[in-house]
C-alpha cells in the first residue's frame, strides 16, 4: 500500500448490501479465548508454562478465562494484531507528545516527558471478539516504580461504557506480558503509568478476529485519502491537495475496482475482490498490492501507510462524464482523463450518438445497460478490469452489442486476457510519422474499396495523399481464426498487418482499430470512425481475409466486360506479407477463363511482391459474372487468395418469360441501389413502357454469405428498391411490379466456390 502515500484521494465505492454478510458455511471462527491465549506471536513466548505465568500475574479476573466462544460470523485478519493501522484501526486520543500516534501499537509513548498517566483510546473498524492482549514492558530500574498498563474495552463509543480487562505490569527478566481476555471491543483503552521517563511499553497486541460487517450498512458514496489524520492528542483528519481523488467500485460479488484520479485525469488501477470488510487489491501495471479494511459505518477505509474518509463530492472526472444527445448510447472507457476520444470531442459531427466517458477501472456493469456500444479507448491492458467488470463487459457484447478497442499512439505494447480471441500487435507509439500503405481487404460494413458504393465508399489513396500517421499506427497478428482483416497496411517498423480488424463474438462483434487518433482531421479517417460506429451487430460480415494469414494477394476487384467481344483485361494486384512473413510462394489464376499471373512465384521476406494478372475473354463468353481466383501457395500447401470478378455490361431481351439480371448493384449488406446500376434499371423501365401490359415480378435472390434469414430479408428489401426505383425514377405504376425475396433458397449453383456465389447474387425479372 505505500504506493498510496504521497497522494490525497477519493474513493466512491458502490457495493450491494448482500456482499457484507459472511455466509456462516464460509466463516472462519474464532478459536476459544484459552485456545488464543496460548497462540504466539513474533517475540511472544510459546511455552504453555510461560503463558501461563503471563496470566497469573496480569490483574485480570478469573472468569475473562472462561468466557464463551463467540456465535456471532467472524472474518479472518490479514494482520494477527487487531490494533494495528494495517487492519483499519485509528487511533482517537493519544498523549500531545507522541510524534507518529499510527505506532503506539508498537512504540509504546516513547519519546515521553510527562511521567504522569498516559492514556491512548484505539478505534477498531468493527467490533471484534478479543482472546487476549499482549505487550512488550521495560525491564524495571532499582529504586523505580514498575510501569504498570491497564487495558480496558467499550462497545458503546470511544468516551463511554468502557469495562477494565486487567492490568500488566513489568517482570524482572523482561519477558512479554499476556493478558487473557475473552470479551467483545470496537474501543480498547490502554493507559501506562510509570515511575519513570523514557521507554513504555512496546508490541502492544490484541488477538482476535473481527465480526463481519452488518449487512445493512453498506459502502458508499465518496472518500478521501487525508494528508494528516492526527493532531493534538486527537483524531483530526485533515486535507492539504484535494486535486486527487480515489473512485472504488464494488460488485455484489464482490469483485472490487478503484483508481486514482483528479480532475481531468485518472491512471493506476487496483483491481481485487472485496469480502464485506478487506479489499485485497493488486496494481496490475506496477506488480504491487495490498489491503484495505473498512468500518461498520461505512465512512472510513484504512489500510498500512493511508486512512480515507468518507465527503460529500469528489472532482467531475470520478464520475461518468456526458456529451451528445443521440439515442444510441455509447459507453467510453478510458486509461486516463485527459486521453481524447474523436468522436465524443465532435457532438455535431456524430449527433447521432450519446456518449458517457469514465475511467476503465470506475466502469459499474450497469452503466452497459444504457449503452449500444462500448469503446476501450487506449487503455492498452484490459488489465485495469476486476474479473467481474471485464465478465460483465463480455457477457454483454455476447448478448448483442459493440466492443470497439482503439489503442494507437499510447500502448509500447497490448494485453487483452478478457477478449476470447487472442492477439498481439505492433506498436511504434507515437512518432508522429506518416506511411504510404492502406489497403481496404474487403468490402462491407466498415468500408469498401468500390467508388461505386455510395454509403461505404472509403478512399485509402485519398487518406495516403493528405495528413496521415499511419506510420503510427498498430498492426496486428493472431492464429485465432475468428478474427477477421480489414484493413491492412505499413507502419513506422516496416511491419505489414492488419490495422483494423473484427470478430463476431456471439450476438455481438469486437473491433480492433490501430489507427492513430492524430488523423482525425483527415475526411477518410471520420468515413471509417462513422463506419465502424453505424456498424449493424448481428449482421454476418463477408471475413474474407483471416488475421492468421501468413501473406495476402489484394487488391479484390470487379470489372466489367462487354459480351461477344474479345478482350484481354490486365489487373495489378500483389502479395502482402503479414507481420514480417517469410518464404517462398507459387502463383495461379484459376477460373472459367483463360487467365496468367506474372511473376508465377516469389520469395518473400516480409514486404510485398507487385502481380499482373492478364485474362482473356473470348467473343462466345457467357454473359454472366466470371471469376478469376488469383492463389499464392507455399510449399507445405498454405494458400491465400483474391478474386477479380468480370460482370456484364447487360442488354436486356425485350420479350421474355424469366430472366436473370447481374448489372444491379447494391451498397454493402444493405438495399441501397448504386449509381453503377441505374442503365440495367432505365432498361427495365424501356421494355414496362413498350409493354404496357406486361407485368413483372421483381426477385432478389443471394448467396449462402450471412445466413438464411438475413439473407432473406435482404433480398426483399432489395427487390423492393429496384420496385420503388422504377416507381419513382420513371414513373411506372406500382400496380404493374410486384417485389419478392427469396433469400439463399434458389440458387443456380451450389455454394462451393467464388465463381458460383456471383452467379446466386442476382436479380431475376418474371413476368406475369
Amino acid at each position: 500500500m505505500r504506493r498510496f502515500i504521497f497522494a490525497v484521494a477519493v474513493f466512491a465505492i458502490s457495493v450491494s448490501a448482500c456482499s457484507h454478510a459472511q455466509p456462516s458455511s464460509t466463516a472462519t471462527p474464532l478459536a476459544s479465548p484459552a485456545a488464543l491465549a496460548t497462540t504466539p506471536l513474533p517475540e511472544a513466548s510459546s511455552s504453555p508454562s510461560e503463558a501461563s505465568g503471563a496470566a497469573s500475574e496480569a490483574s485480570a479476573s478469573p472468569e475473562t478465562s472462561a468466557s464463551p466462544e463467540p456465535s456471532a460470523t467472524i472474518t479472518a485478519t490479514p494482520n494477527p494484531n487487531l490494533l494495528e493501522q494495517s487492519n483499519g484501526t485509528i487511533v482517537r486520543a493519544y498523549p500531545t507528545g507522541v510524534s507518529d500516534p499510527a505506532s503506539i501499537a508498537d512504540n509504546g509513548f516513547d519519546p515521553i516527558q510527562d511521567t504522569s498517566p498516559r492514556s491512548a483510546t484505539f478505534e477498531l473498524p468493527g467490533v471484534a471478539s478479543i482472546a487476549y492482549f499482549q505487550a512488550n514492558l521495560p525491564v524495571p530500574l532499582p529504586s523505580v516504580s514498575p510501569e504498570t498498563l491497564d487495558i480496558a474495552v467499550s462497545t458503546t463509543s470511544a468516551t463511554s461504557g468502557f469495562q477494565d480487562i486487567g492490568t500488566m505490569r513489568t517482570k524482572e527478566d523482561g519477558s512479554p506480558q499476556r493478558l487473557v481476555a475473552g470479551v467483545k471491543a470496537r474501543w480498547v483503552r490502554v493507559t501506562s503509568q510509570s515511575g519513570v521517563e523514557g521507554p513504555t511499553f512496546q508490541r502492544l497486541v490484541a488477538q482476535g478476529a473481527f465480526e463481519s460487517r452488518p449487512a445493512a450498512a453498506p459502502i458508499a458514496g465518496i472518500y478521501e485519502q487525508y494528508a494528516k489524520v492526527y493532531d493534538g492528542g486527537a483524531y483530526v483528519p485533515k486535507v492539504n491537495d484535494t486535486d486527487r481523488f480515489f473512485r472504488v467500485v464494488t460488485t455484489p460479488d464482490g469483485s472490487t475496482n478503484g483508481m486514482f484520479c483528479r480532475a481531468g485525469v485518472s491512471f493506476e488501477s487496483y483491481p481485487g475482490s472485496f469480502d464485506g470488510r478487506y479489499w485485497r487489491w493488486n496494481n496490475p501495471r506496477d506488480v504491487d498490492n495490498g489491503i484495505l479494511v473498512a468500518n461498520d459505518e461505512g465512512d472510513r477505509i484504512v489500510g498500512d501507510g493511508m486512512l480515507l474518509g468518507r465527503v460529500p463530492s469528489g472532482p467531475d472526472y470520478c464520475s461518468p462524464r456526458a456529451s451528445g444527445k443521440g439515442r444510441t448510447g455509447v459507453l467510453i472507457l478510458d486509461y486516463g482523463g485527459d486521453t481524447p476520444f474523436y468522436p465524443a470531442e465532435n457532438p455535431i459531427d456524430f449527433r447521432a450518438y450519446r456518449f458517457t466517458r469514465i475511467s476503465d477501472a470506475m466502469m459499474e456493469p450497469q452503466m452497459l445497460d444504457r449503452a449500444s456500444i462500448a469503446v476501450l479507448n487506449r487503455v492498452c491492458s484490459d488489465s485495469d478490469l476486476d474479473l467481474a467488470q471485464g465478465r460483465a463487459l463480455m457477457q454483454w457484447v455476447a448478448a448483442g452489442h459493440k466492443l470497439i478497442i482503439e489503442d494507437a499512439d499510447n500502448c509500447t505494447k497490448t494485453s487483452y486476457a478478457l477478449v476470447p480471441y487472442a492477439f498481439k500487435t505492433s506498436n511504434p507509439g507515437a512518432q508522429g510519422t506518416r506511411g504510404k500503405h492502406l489497403i481496404i481487404v474487403e468490402d462491407d460494413s466498415l468500408g469498401s474499396a468500390d467508388p461505386a458504393d455510395s454509403h461505404y465508399f472509403v478512399d485509402t489513396k485519398a487518406y495516403l495523399a493528405g495528413h496521415n500517421d499511419l506510420g503510427d499506427a498498430n498492426t496486428t497478428t493472431s492464429s485465432d481464426p475468428h478474427w477477421c482483416g480489414h484493413l491492412f497496411g505499413t507502419n513506422l517498423l516496416n511491419v505489414n498487418g492488419f490495422m483494423q480488424m473484427y470478430a463476431q463474438y456471439q450476438n455481438g462483434v469486437i473491433i480492433y482499430t490501430g489507427l492513430d487518433k492524430d488523423d482525425s482531421d483527415n475526411p477518410q479517417y471520420d468515413r471509417l470512425e462513422h463506419l465502424q460506429m453505424e456498424l449493424p451487430v448481428g449482421v454476418t460480415l463477408p471475413c474474407s481475409q483471416k488475421i492468421s494469414l501468413s501473406f495476402l494477394v489484394e487488391p479484390a476487384t470487379t470489372a466489367n466486360y462487354v459480351p461477344g467481344r474479345l478482350s484481354t483485361p490486365r489487373f495489378s494486384m500483389e502479395v502482402l506479407a503479414n507481420q514480417g512473413w517469410s518464404g517462398s510462394l507459387t502463383i495461379k489464376a484459376v477460373g472459367d477463363l483463360a487467365a496468367s499471373v506474372s511473376p508465377s512465384s516469389a520469395t518473400m521476406q516480409g514486404g510485398s511482391q507487385p502481380l499482373t494478372v492478364t485474362v482473356t475473354i473470348p467473343k462466345n463468353a457467357h454473359a454472366v459474372p466470371h471469376v478469376i481466383d488469383v492463389v499464392a501457395t507455399t510449399a507445405s500447401g498454405t494458400t491465400a487468395d483474391a478474386t477479380i470478378t468480370l460482370e456484364p455490361k447487360e442488354i436486356i431481351a425485350k420479350k421474355f418469360t424469366r430472366i436473370r439480371v447481374y448489372g444491379i448493384h447494391f451498397d454493402v449488406d444493405s438495399a441501397v441501389i448504386q449509381p453503377r446500376s441505374e442503365s440495367v434499371i432505365a432498361q427495365i423501365a424501356a421494355i414496362l413502357r413498350e409493354n404496357p401490359h406486361l407485368r413483372l415480378r421483381i426477385e432478389g435472390h443471394t448467396d449462402s454469405d450471412g445466413g438464411a434469414a438475413h439473407n432473406l430479408v435482404l433480398s426483399q428489401h432489395r427487390a423492393q428498391s429496384v420496385v420503388d426505383d422504377l416507381v419513382h425514377r420513371y414513373g411506372i405504376a406500382r400496380s404493374r411490379l410486384e417485389p419478392a425475396g427469396f433469400g439463399l433458397t434458389r440458387p443456380v449453383k451450389p455454394n462451393t466456390t467464388k465463381a458460383n456465389k456471383a452467379l446466386n447474387r442476382r436479380v431475376e425479372l418474371v413476368a406475369l
